[in-house]
This record gives structure tokens, sequence and C-alpha cells, in this order.
């Protein structure tokens, strides 16, 4: 037996799931609006005049990359077609920084390169893999069955997974467990709405919190508010050898359980970690208020995405995250720095940041 459902996802906090891909610097430029403008360098091409052509000929023969940027913000065809994306205001003052070094400007202009989200060529718009979705749900259960099974201390993810799954492969219940990619929907106009902004990296100890080295990245992220939609497939299988070895069957029960006992707990606790450093997400509230009576029932948190924190994507008894202590390294239960975006390179408050990662996953019959 199989149960068949459609499924909805909404972000609740900026998402970044990379495709090892970036923007490189010759391939946009950013405009007085604070928008990326994404082209194809061969119709670029296709749409300069004589003239024009040997100036852009010969920048590139020069390799003056700021020639080059200049060029696109002043000659750029009107009718070429961009696929805009908003960027952070310092990514803006930084290309325009660029701009005015002259010459200068080709030793740093791989400071330019922005890390891309995962993209689908076809249909034009950021996406959520259904492996991503998938990993994060197994994870949850798997946690979950960690602690049922009083599994601690395992050194080795593998041996840890078989002493859960009772065997290999064969045992998984999740290969049963089939999701799609998933799309935006008719109410976003099936195009996903994203942003360039920074990564930041902060202390969790309020008392350490001033670094001046502390780390930055930029790189493009589906924005809160947005809606995907696909399929999942929950099999209940019969007859197989194999199934009688699983420790259990998957399904929407269970991985409510599992999101509740996994993600939510642990966000309630990242929440007042993040109210102590001054950051005010809100989440606990949030999910509640969006879920109803329909949450840890057909709805339910999880968290995907780059920077979504070692303590969520690794099971609970068997934690063991190589942290920096002085100049060396110590094996603990928790990180002790969280990634939170930021519209500035070097936020002077934390008030308007937010974790990276949240999603909402919601159940439905169909």
């Amino acid at each position: 037996m199989t149960k068949n459902y459609q499924i909805k996802l909404t972000t609740l906090t900026p998402v970044h799931i990379g495709s090892g891909l970036s923007y490189e610097p010759t391939q946009f430029f950013i405009d007085n609006e604070r928008c990326l403008n994404l082209f194809n360098t061969s119709e670029l091409l296709d749409k300069l005049d004589e003239k024009q052509l040997q100036e852009f000929t010969k920048i590139c023969l020069d390799m003056n990359y700021v020639g080059m940027f200049r060029f696109f913000r002043e000659k750029f065809p009107a009718s070429l077609q961009c696929r805009k994306v908003r960027v952070a205001k310092d990514i803006a003052a930084d290309y325009e920084r660029v701009l005015a070094m002259g010459s200068q400007g080709n030793q740093v202009i791989n400071q330019l390169e922005l890390k891309r989200t995962i993209f689908n060529d076809f249909q034009n718009t950021a996406y959520i893999p259904g492996s991503s979705l998938k990993g994060s749900l197994k994870t949850a259960w798997m946690s979950k069955a960690a602690v049922d099974k009083r599994v601690t201390n395992m050194r080795n993810i593998r041996d840890c997974e078989n002493a859960v799954l009772e065997g290999s492969f064969s045992s998984d219940p999740f290969r049963f467990v089939k999701i799609s990619d998933l799309f935006p929907g008719e109410a976003g106009g099936r195009l996903a709405k994203t942003m360039v902004l920074y990564a930041t990296n902060h202390r969790k100890n309020p008392d350490r919190q001033a670094d001046k080295s502390s780390l930055t990245v930029a790189f493009e992220v589906i924005m809160p508010g947005n809606e995907f939609v696909g399929m999942a497939n929950l099999e209940q299988p019969k007859g197989l050898k194999s199934v009688a070895k699983m420790p259990a069957v998957v399904d929407l029960e269970a991985l409510a359980k599992a999101s509740e006992g996994h993600y939510f707990k642990k966000l309630q606790q990242e929440e007042e970690m993040l109210k102590k450093l001054g950051c005010q997400p809100g989440l606990v509230d949030k999910v509640r208020e969006k879920s109803g009576d329909k949450l840890f029932k057909t709805v339910f948190p999880l968290r995907v995405g780059h920077h979504s924190g070692a303590e969520f994507l690794t099971l609970d008894g068997n934690r063991q995250i190589k942290v920096k202590k002085g100049r060396q390294y110590e094996i603990a239960d928790s990180a002790t720095t969280v990634w939170l975006a930021s519209a500035s390179k070097r936020p002077k408050t934390l008030n308007d940041l937010a974790p990276f990662g949240w999603i909402l996953l919601e159940f439905l019959e169909g």
C-alpha cells in the first residue's frame, strides 16, 4: 500500500542550497537599483554594433575587468533581457567601490564572485531538491530512533546507521519514501524570489561576541515567504523478506513526531540562545501561528540547506562536533558559533538577522 500526498513547503527564513556554481563577475552587472542583472554573454555579443564590439574586444584582450563592468553598466543593450536578483546594500557598495578603483580593481575582482543557490534552467527558477527534503526528514527520524534504541557515542556515522536500522540498505525504511523536487506554486507566479545577502558568523557566547575576524560569505538565498509544491509517496511495503527486518515503517505520524522531537525542540533552544544575542526571529510563534491545530499532525518544521547548524544535522546522543578552543580543536556536543543571514557585511546589531534554512512542510491528501 502506498500513501500519496501533495506537499507544500513554505520558507520561514532564508534558504541556500548549494549548486556548486557561482555568479562570475563577467556574467552580471549591478544596476543603480541594487539588482544583479544576469545575462548570456553570447546573446550580448549578438546585440552589439560593430563599434561596440571592437571596444568590448579590446577590453577583453587587455583583461580590463573593471572596464568590462563599466561597459556592461553604460552600454548594455536595452533590448537584451536579464534575470534580475536583488542584492544586499553592502554588496552593491562593494561593486561600486571596485568600479571606482580603476585598474587596481582587477586585483580584488574575485571578491565579487557570488555563490548561487540551486536553480532549474528549464523552468527558470530556484527550487527545493527532493533529496534535500528527504535528507532532513531522515535525520529527524534517525535521531528519534537513536534515542529510542539508546544508540549513543557512535563515532562513525555508518556504524550509527547500522545500529539504528539493525542492518544496512535492505532494512532502511526510507528507501520506500519518495519525495519529488519542489517548485514554486501558482501563488508566486511559479518563480521563487531570491536575493544575494551575507551569511555572518557569530559566537553563541554573548560575552565573546565582539570579534573583528568574524566570517562573512555572500550568496544567493531563497527568501522567506516562498511556497513550493511537490509530491511525496510513503510506501507501506508487504511481502518482501527485508521488510520483516525493518525497525519500523515510515508514515506521516512517525515523521511528525520525529520533527517535534528533533527540529522543534532544538528550534526552541536556538531561539532562547538568539534572544541573548539580541536576535528576535520569533520562529516558534510563527510555526504555531501558521500551523494551527495541524501542527505535528500534517504540518511540521524542518531545516534544509547550508548553515543549518551542526546540532540539526546530526543524531542526538551521537553528536561529535569539532570546535576551536584557542589554537586547538576539541570535540563537543554543540557548536560555539551560529551563522545568521544579514543585509550588512558587518552588522552592528543582530536584531534584524535570521537563522538559515527553516521551512514548514505540509502534507495534503491527494
